[in-house]
């Protein structure tokens, strides 16, 4: 009897969070992945095909740094045989990631509006001639999708018209 008191109670405590922080008990008769899913509330499709997301993340940053500075390097040293070595590596690494449902994408020259829930602007935008919107003018963090699903929010500067 006290044993079935103290799951009531631990259900019950646990309607004081909100219900994607709610931790619910999974009996051992389910046993798959999908059941437990279903279990938590969640939708079984939207696991991204096997790569860990803190993974998938840090290497979507790494990759867009070498892919900037890499841009860089092409207009000083354009006929550079190892610049040309390090595109094609580049390029692969980004297939890969493509290929396991991994989106890495540079919103600089996107515009910008104050409702856009996949960027986050650092500081207040600057003033620039020739602007007709709020436009993002250079990215330091890029927008990581996972199976089209946002996993990272983009950050950097934006501009306003003057």
């Amino acid at each position: 009897m006290f044993k079935r008191l103290g799951n009531i109670a631990r259900k019950w405590r646990q309607k004081a969070y909100p219900p994607a922080f709610r931790i619910y008990d999974v009996s051992a008769d389910q046993t798959s992945l999908a059941d437990v899913l279903d279990a938590l509330g969640a939708n079984a499709t939207t696991a991204m095909s096997g790569v860990p997301r803190d993974f998938a993340i840090d290497l979507s940053n790494q990759l867009f740094r070498v892919k900037r500075n890499l841009e860089s390097m092409t207009e000083q040293n354009a006929d550079s045989r190892e610049v040309r070595m390090l595109q094609r590596a580049l390029k692969a690494l980004l297939k890969q990631l493509s290929e396991n449902d991994v989106e890495c994408v540079d919103p600089t020259g996107q515009p910008f509006d104050a409702g856009r829930l996949d960027f986050e602007m650092v500081g207040d935008p600057e003033l620039r001639e020739g602007l007709a919107q709020n436009t993002i003018v250079y990215c330091e963090r890029p927008i990581v999708l996972i199976a089209g699903s946002l996993a990272q929010k983009g950050r950097g500067i934006v501009a306003r018209p003057a």
